[in-house]
């Protein structure tokens, strides 16, 4: 399915991209893939006036997101990038992800996209102006921007402060983005357990490096171990940016244990919530193992360096996990569990028969963590793990005239902060257009949607999902999930 999914998006964004005016000024070329200079190895192909970079935002909210690229032929040290409106965009240059790499500069930048459009950036074969970030500092344990400074263990690799430089908030109560162990001889569904909290020990053994350091975004990585398993974990901070990120992989091999990364904040009268699907869920943080989706917060209160009290919260986003449980300021996420493959209770195990386990060898999982002043309403939690989760996508072009321009949003929300389109298709039975929004906040909404030149009054009651069935002359019809009339 993710392969179908990847095919569908790729042939979508080349659809429009093939719309687009792509040409550097309105400047006709006489060869749209063509070498230009010879480096001495090789010639030096860039495509017509530069590489038109077109970047899509899937969601109904701006963006201002980090995307990450790698070109090919491109034979030169030289590399500026600007933007539809030829201003330099600061980036920063990686490691390829050819072994080789010549030929081959890989780089991320930040992306300000429309919502529901696309943008379009241009790689030229040009000195790019001298960039520099004062910002940003690393070193093996102290990782640092405008916002936070964190501050690492050498021997768990995790967070031993997590400094809120605005307010002076130390936000953490222990040690963060540890790794825990704990026991688990249940069976393959966890039948008669409501929690995993029998610590069995931490990953340890810390090797602690400075991945990156440059105009974009800072990175330090943690390798530990535990056992046979060992788990490498990247922490990075962006210029100018509230994100902090993570990167996880996994190499485990613990049967009859589970491995969670654990967060313990320094809060006092904590309320826990969980996203549901179209919604959210508070539930007791008494430490009960609970379905997540992409995010879980706590909230309450932190208390500075004098005791005075300040509304503070921290949420754990993730892309591929799906159960957390909370304990009072501590929350924690599952990340794998080892039980015996297929066994059910009450069915006992053989000594002496080797069984498979689930969730042994690598995996790979993202996460970002947003501490936040008070209500995760505010925050915007839903739509900051829709970018975790959802991220922008993009297609390199050739340059050619085309019909629309170099920006463009297609649709957005206007007076509806606490809600999100969560779908945009064509009709089963006819060219219309289906749109599903939802509310997120608890909240009635009242506003517009705001669509292909039409302003459309649309109004939600707290938590509702709402299908409008858009006619190209701008009529909304009100439908259920089969797109059919909802009197």
């Amino acid at each position: 399915m993710l392969s179908i999914a990847s095919r569908v998006t790729f042939a979508a964004t080349q659809a429009v991209a093939d719309q687009v005016d792509t040409r550097l000024d309105g400047r006709e070329v006489d060869e749209v893939i063509r070498s230009v200079h010879w480096n001495g190895g090789s010639w030096v192909t860039d495509y017509g006036d530069g590489v038109p970079v077109l970047v899509f935002n899937p969601d109904s909210r701006e963006r201002d997101e980090a995307v990450e690229i790698e070109l090919n032929d491109w034979h030169t040290s030289n590399l500026r990038l600007i933007d539809d409106a030829g201003q330099d965009v600061p980036y920063q240059r990686l490691r390829a992800e050819s072994v080789n790499g010549q030929g081959r500069p890989r780089f991320v930048f930040r992306a300000q996209l429309p919502a529901f459009g696309y943008r379009m950036y241009r790689v030229l074969d040009e000195p790019a102006p001298e960039q520099t970030n004062p910002l940003l500092s690393a070193t093996t344990t102290l990782l640092e921007n405008a916002f936070w400074a964190l501050h690492l263990d050498p021997h768990t690799g995790g967070l031993i402060r997590l400094v809120d430089k605005a307010r002076g908030l130390d936000l953490l109560a222990g040690t963060g983005a540890q790794l825990q162990v704990v026991r688990d001889d249940t069976d393959t569904w966890g039948h008669g357990v409501r929690g995993f909290r029998q610590l069995v020990g931490v990953f340890g053994n810390a090797t602690l490096e400075v991945l990156e350091l440059g105009e974009v975004r800072a990175t330090v990585r943690a390798t530990t171990r535990f056992g046979r398993s060992t788990a490498v974990q990247d922490f990075t901070l962006y210029a100018g940016s509230a994100e902090i990120h993570g990167q996880l992989s996994l190499d485990w091999h613990e049967p009859h244990h589970a491995a969670q990364l654990v967060f313990p904040a320094a809060l006092s009268e904590v309320t826990a919530t969980y996203e549901v699907p179209y919604g959210f869920v508070t539930r007791p943080a008494d430490g009960e193992e609970e379905p997540v989706q992409s995010w879980t917060d706590v909230s309450g209160l932190a208390r500075d360096g004098r005791g005075a009290p300040h509304p503070a919260g921290l949420a754990l986003l993730n892309d591929s996990k799906y159960s957390a449980s909370v304990l009072g300021g501590e929350l924690r996420l599952t990340l794998a569990r080892s039980p015996v493959y297929a066994h059910h209770d009450p069915a006992t195990l053989e000594p002496a028969v080797a069984y498979a386990h689930l969730d042994q060898g690598a995996q790979r999982s993202r996460w970002a963590l947003v501490p936040h002043t008070g209500d995760w309403r505010a925050a915007h939690m839903p739509e900051q793990a829709a970018v975790l989760n959802q991220p922008a996508v993009f297609t390199r072009e050739y340059v050619h005239a085309g019909s629309w321009p170099a920006s463009h949003s297609d649709l957005h929300l206007q007076d509806l902060p606490t809600v999100q389109v969560s779908a945009l298709k064509q009709a089963e039975d006819s060219e219309d257009i289906i749109v599903r929004l939802h509310e997120w906040g608890g909240k009635a909404a009242q506003g517009q949607l705001l669509v292909r030149g039409h302003a459309i009054d649309v109004e939600l009651r707290p938590q509702q999902v709402l299908s409008l069935r858009l006619a190209a002359d701008g009529q909304a019809l009100k439908v259920n999930f089969l797109e059919e009339a909802d009197d």
